[in-house]
């Protein structure tokens, strides 16, 4: 019986498969030959469009941490910034979720903490909240007095 089945076993059928494996670069595909039909509704998808390269902007400003505190500072000699406002948020790092939505008040009180400034004014003061006003082309704004065991989590804008 095996042997009506699989024909005579010195010859060998090359195209036995061909309907289910193609040749690299055939345009004949499945066993009619022919292309898959667009489905109804669905059309072709365009070509993504190539995004126009952007070149990135300095950084005007940085944040850099200490054991106990934080500092905002300018990153060059530029009169751009002056006359410009940097708000900012400080919260203590949590392991899930947002940090700025977990601070508390226990945390620590930034009207309570005595920054020292060069080049800059603090022109409003919150809770987890400051604004530094710029008034010279290097300016520097720095916070001590925060749990050295724990790591601060700052955003400026």
């Amino acid at each position: 019986m095996i042997f009506k089945i699989r024909g005579n076993a010195s010859q060998k059928d090359s195209t036995a498969f061909a309907n289910f494996f193609p040749l690299p670069g055939d345009t004949k595909l499945g066993s009619s030959g022919k292309t898959e039909p667009v489905k109804t509704g669905e059309g072709v998808r365009p070509k993504v469009p190539t995004k126009p390269e952007i070149p990135r902007s300095e950084y005007k400003f940085q944040i850099d941490s200490s054991t106990n505190g934080f500092s905002i500072k300018s990153t060059s000699d530029n009169t751009a910034l002056i006359g410009k406002e940097i708000d900012a948020l400080v919260a203590y790092k949590v392991r899930s979720g947002d940090s700025f939505s977990k601070w508390q008040i226990e945390d620590f009180d930034l009207t309570r903490i005595k920054p020292k400034l060069e080049g800059c004014t603090i022109t409003k003061t919150q809770a987890n909240s400051f604004t530094i006003y710029v008034t010279g082309r290097k300016f520097k704004a720095t916070w001590n007095g925060f749990d050295q065991l724990r790591d601060l989590d700052i955003k400026a804008n």
